[in-house]
């Protein structure tokens, strides 16, 4: 049975000169693994020149042993991102992050489309890339079934107060008196009124939306990092294309 579907490459693994394996995030069939080797309309030219992180249209064959591509063609390739190497690895490591977070969806329209605004800003360069990395990376989050309650205090369901604490781990705010009662609860860090209001933006801000405001640098840098904890947490393993992106970043 043939089929075609629009996706982003997220992964790509060779196992000879002429044929390798892609994971595709699709826009209509969650993440698909395909075979694509060099075969019919698939010449060694257009073989070469598909990419994770890369936009395209796929014509697909669903066989006994497996999806074949059949053919493809370029929508979007990105390919100024290659001028940044800062920028282009931070581009994998959404694709990888989108991988491993989209593997039991079926419905992942939402994240294509989160994942194609955000390679697109950082191709574009209007962006700095920890707001894009501290934005996506949460709100990949929350629409992949790890959604912070940021609404109010888990306890006393207060709104807003002079000092809210956050739990990484489970996901909830506690306000300070709460916080005191229940002196035993580890791995709370103190939110900023900015951090909290940037936090509550992303999770509940339409998705079109959510790269439209502005941050202060030393809130960024903190909510980066908080973030960053929080996927690391969940997902329970190293992502190598993160490691590679930081190493980047700290030998500018």
């Amino acid at each position: 049975m043939n089929f075609k579907t629009k996706a982003v490459v997220l992964r790509c693994r060779s196992c000879s000169e002429d044929r390798k394996y892609l994971s595709l995030l699709t826009l209509d069939s969650g993440i698909l693994n395909v075979l694509f080797k060099i075969r019919g309309s698939i010449t060694k030219s257009v073989y070469c020149n598909v990419y994770v992180a890369g936009f395209y249209e796929f014509n697909l064959f669903r066989g006994r042993f497996g999806i074949i591509v059949d053919s493809v063609e370029n929508i979007e390739q990105f390919f100024k991102l290659r001028y940044s190497p800062i920028r282009f690895a931070l581009s994998q490591y959404f694709c990888e992050l989108s991988y491993f977070l989209g593997l039991s969806g079926r419905n992942l329209s939402r994240h294509l489309k989160l994942l194609l605004n955000a390679i697109w800003l950082l191709e574009k360069g209007c962006l700095c890339c920890e707001f894009i990395k501290f934005v996506f990376e949460l709100k990949l989050l929350s629409i992949s079934g790890y959604m912070p309650n940021l609404v109010c205090c888990k306890f006393c369901c207060s709104y807003e107060n002079d000092v809210m604490f956050f739990c990484a781990r489970q996901g909830f705010l506690v306000c300070a008196d709460c916080a005191n009662k229940n002196n035993k609860m580890a791995g709370l860090v103190e939110l900023s009124k900015a951090s909290l209001y940037a936090m509550r933006y992303v999770v509940y801000k339409e998705d079109r939306h959510i790269f439209k405001f502005k941050l202060d640098k030393k809130y960024l840098m903190f909510l980066s990092n908080l973030v960053e904890n929080m996927v690391l947490l969940y997902l329970e393993k190293d992502i190598i294309t993160l490691k590679i992106y930081k190493e980047l970043v700290e030998g500018v």
